[in-house]
């Protein structure tokens, strides 16, 4: 994947049909929050069009480094609260295509 620099003014937020997380991820505290293990990680979002119609976005989500001591910026890492229907990132779409492009197995 690409070196991508971080613009922390990049930020989406979508009501998600499913939310499909490819690579390895660390889960961190009780908010739901995820973030690559590695520099980069790639994640799927299916939504819902007014129209009923799935589209699936792309993002490349970068780990962003740790704050000095040890600590890291929860708003930094993908969040998926518990009980809600939306996903927060900490990136921009890098494409979208109509339908569920996730894959089992």
């Amino acid at each position: 994947m690409a070196d991508v620099p971080s613009n922390r003014s990049e930020r989406t937020v979508l009501t998600y049909v499913k939310v499909d997380f490819h690579g390895e991820w660390e889960y961190h505290f009780d908010e739901y929050s995820f973030r690559p293990v590695r520099e980069t990680a790639e994640l799927l979002v299916v939504t819902e069009a007014p129209t009923g119609t799935l589209i699936t976005h792309w993002f490349v989500v970068r780990r962003r480094p740790d704050l000095p001591g040890g600590g890291i910026v929860t708003t930094d890492n993908v969040i998926v609260p518990k009980g809600e229907n939306i996903v927060y990132i900490p990136e921009r779409c890098v494409r979208k295509e109509p339908g569920d492009q996730t894959e089992c197995g």
